[in-house]
């Protein structure tokens, strides 16, 4: 006898998608970055997965600390896209909120070679995180989402083998997105990417960044949250 199943979605994982409609002269200004501040104390030593970062400091900021003139309006108007995609995930996820402002409080450059991967993390002293692909060709691996769902061994359980996933039981997965595009999501989801394997000619050229509101509320508590800059 078939019994009649209903499974109903409690609860999902949000993340934001956006294409930003300049990306070729973003991308352009972005290359410009890179090799204006290569071999400078803004280019940081490998991490264990291999990925070369930029600005990747807590005194560092790609928004901040690039200075030189020809790169001011590309900076500013991707700061302003970003911005007003994060102020619209923001309200669309987590509801209408009191603050004036979007912080972005980090951001920084990573360039990706054959054999470089990303181990699962997560952003903390946030509550967004978002990834811009500068570079991101079909050979490159796509960042992925691991399952909050599942258990991480820090509590009771049973380990289930089963010859396929379903959606609510597959460990990780990744977002349809394409070069040019935004991810957004709440900062805590782990996230990484697969050991790139392949050989891609291109780098796999990315812009991280950390977001915040600058008023954080719980209605009779709230605190009002800065950007961190040693240099004022």
């Amino acid at each position: 006898m078939k019994v009649k199943s209903q499974i109903i979605d409690l609860f999902v994982i949000p993340v934001g998608l956006y294409k930003y409609p300049f990306h070729e002269e973003w991308k352009k200004v972005v290359y410009g970055i890179i090799n204006k501040y290569a071999d400078t104390k803004f280019e940081m030593p490998s991490d264990k997965g291999g990925i070369q970062h930029f600005f990747n400091s807590s005194n560092q900021d790609v928004f901040r600390d690039v200075k030189e003139p020809e790169f001011q309006e590309a900076l500013r108007d991707f700061e302003s896209f970003t911005k007003m995609c994060l102020n619209t995930f923001y309200n669309d996820t987590f509801g209408e909120a009191e603050y004036n402002e979007m912080l972005i409080t980090n951001s920084w450059i990573n360039l990706s070679r054959n054999e470089n991967w990303l181990e699962p993390h997560y952003h903390g002293n946030c509550i967004l995180a978002c990834n811009y692909l500068v570079n991101f060709k079909e050979d490159h691996t796509p960042l992925s989402f691991c399952n909050p769902f599942k258990g991480t061994g820090s509590y009771p359980g049973f380990s289930v083998e089963t010859k396929s996933y379903t959606p609510y039981t597959v460990p990780t997965t990744a977002v349809d997105a394409k070069e040019g595009d935004l991810i957004v999501w709440q900062a805590g989801l782990y996230h990484g990417f697969d050991k790139i394997t392949n050989a891609p000619k291109d780098d796999r050229i990315t812009l991280a960044m950390n977001a915040c509101p600058d008023i954080i509320s719980t209605g009779p508590y709230k605190i009002k949250v800065g950007v961190y800059d040693e240099s004022n």
